[in-house]
């Protein structure tokens, strides 16, 4: 399952390849971080596809972000003096255009910027045209606001600017790419839908982004209805998704969802997991018939509808929605046998986990765990130890943040290291081998966090016996949101080797240098792990 919907800096053919020419080691403490770019401001000659480059001074490691779809670099960070390539693409527009590439460092307190501008288009009679309306499955919209992310109140705060993704109008939020979010069955008139951020008393600070749209005063059978247009054809075994710090207001809500722009509406085979006080993704699953299925430019319509009385303000739904296969893919690896193949497991025991996908944003909430032990293996798969291992949709997370207590700034909150351990050596005795050297492969990814950091889990493979080559993934080449296959191998295995996945220490991550937690954040993503003996 290794999806990525999340907007990537990818760079196209003939970009200026990515060069740090003088590493250098993170900055130390009590030493100032010093970054400096080279031009300052850059303008193209004309509205055509531009590439230039970018000098870097610094004595730091850096990240490299853009402001602006139409403006590309071909890296995302780098260490020490180096350089990076930048790409505008054709400005299809009349108007001249300008943006900003921002070069910060690892630490966040020092930052270069590049003003970059692109002449307007004097052969376009028109203004660039809109984008698109209608979602590419999986569907994601997450809500989005102007607020900037030091916000610190105990209670949600209406937002008078409202979404900068979104229009509202009285009682209907209506998305850039075309879904619509609307109150209706509405017993009073003069309700209207708003907008709190944050959305919740936890955290109470650098909550800027935590979003909610809001319902006032709710009757029983009041509901809103999740308009959603699509590109391609929708149906098959579906998860609706959606962010909830309740179970829908008092009494819950019931679903119902419609291919046919409200004429039927059918029942969800699942009810939703209940998010109670606690901001989290809720999942619904149901099932779109070949013969319901959404057309090509049609519309899915999911209804919820309340299922009591609720005379308070409360946040309907939190940070955004998703609709999402139900289960994830099977793995393709080969089985264990006793000449070559020591250890396999693709997680395929837990494709229908109740959880939400590594590519989906997380926002401040909770992303579902579930259990100690991922699935039930098999038990010629000698798993001897998964410590704060949680269930994902085919794969597993090692280690343990919770995003909606993130910023209690307690030890107590769970955040922790875990670690994978697989007893290779009972394997090699069922091989009848008495040493052997492994080849390990094994897919990884971290996740880009609410605070928009990467984790700063550095994923890290030991041996109890014999020797491991290559085993460290530094954070720097760790993709993030997305699943990349990492290969180690371990020379000298024995009979009582034991090999263990874990993170290493770090001493310095953003959340630490910011204040707000104590603990580093150590999550990593793992599936297909494939353990042979070595060619």
């Amino acid at each position: 399952m290794k999806r990525n919907y999340l907007k990537l800096l990818a760079m196209a053919l003939c970009m200026v390849p990515f060069a740090c020419t003088e590493p250098t080691e993170e900055v130390t403490e009590g030493e100032d971080a010093s970054i400096t770019v080279s031009p300052e401001s850059y303008t193209a000659e004309d509205w055509n596809i531009t590439e230039f480059s970018v000098d870097v001074t610094a004595n730091c490691r850096w990240n490299v972000s853009s402001g602006a779809d139409w403006l590309q670099t071909d890296t995302q960070s780098g260490d020490g003096n180096g350089s990076f390539g930048a790409r505008m693409l054709e400005n299809t527009g009349a108007d001249e255009r300008t943006a900003k590439i921002t070069v910060t460092s690892s630490n966040r307190k020092a930052t270069a910027t590049i003003t970059v501008t692109q002449p307007g288009n004097p052969e376009s009679a028109e203004p660039e045209p809109p984008a698109v309306a209608g979602y590419s499955f999986p569907i994601v919209e997450v809500w989005e606001t102007n607020a900037g992310l030091d916000v610190e109140s105990g209670k949600a705060a209406i937002l008078a600017e409202g979404l900068s993704n979104a229009e509202i109008n009285f009682r209907t939020v209506t998305f850039k790419d075309g879904l619509i979010v609307e109150q209706s069955n509405l017993a009073q008139s003069d309700r209207e839908i708003r907008i709190a951020c944050p959305a919740h008393t936890n955290p109470k600070k650098y909550a800027g982004f935590q979003i909610g749209i809001c319902g006032y005063d709710w009757a029983l059978g009041d509901s809103w209805t999740i308009k959603i247009p699509v590109k391609e054809e929708l149906s098959g075994d579906l998860k609706f998704c959606y962010g909830s710090r309740r179970e829908g207001n008092a009494g819950g809500m019931t679903y119902t969802w419609s291919s046919d722009e409200g004429q039927t509406w059918n029942g969800f085979s699942a009810p939703a997991e209940a998010a109670k006080s606690e901001a989290m993704w809720k999942s619904v699953k149901f099932t779109i018939p070949d013969a319901q299925k959404v057309p090509a430019n049609g519309w899915l319509w999911i209804k919820l509808t309340c299922g009591a009385d609720y005379s308070d303000n409360s946040v309907t739904i939190s940070n955004g929605i998703a609709i999402i296969p139900a289960e994830a893919e099977l793995s393709d690896l080969p089985e264990q046998d006793n000449s070559t193949v020591v250890f396999s497991e693709g997680f395929d025991d837990i494709i229908g986990v109740n959880a939400m996908y590594i590519d989906i944003p997380v926002g401040f909430m909770k992303s579902w765990t579930t259990g100690t032990t991922p699935g039930s293996y098999n038990p010629t798969n000698p798993a001897m130890e998964c410590n704060l291992c949680y269930e994902k949709p085919g794969f597993i997370q090692v280690g343990y943040a919770d995003e909606a207590l993130v910023a209690r700034y307690l030890s107590s909150s769970g955040y922790g290291k875990g670690s994978f351990s697989i007893n290779v050596g009972e394997r090699l005795k069922e091989m009848g081998k008495a040493t052997a050297d492994l080849t390990v492969k094994f897919k990884c990814a971290g996740i880009t966090t609410a605070y928009n950091f990467p984790v700063d889990a550095v994923p890290t493979l030991t041996a109890t016996s014999g020797t491991v080559e290559n085993g460290t993934i530094a954070n720097a080449d760790l993709s993030m949101n997305a699943f990349q296959e990492y290969t180690m191998t371990v020379k000298g295995a024995d009979q009582s080797t034991v090999l263990t996945l874990t993170s290493a220490e770090v001493t310095s991550s953003p959340f630490l240098d910011l204040g707000l937690t104590e603990e580093a954040d150590y999550r990593f993503f793992v599936d297909d792990i494939l353990i042979t003996i070595a060619e």
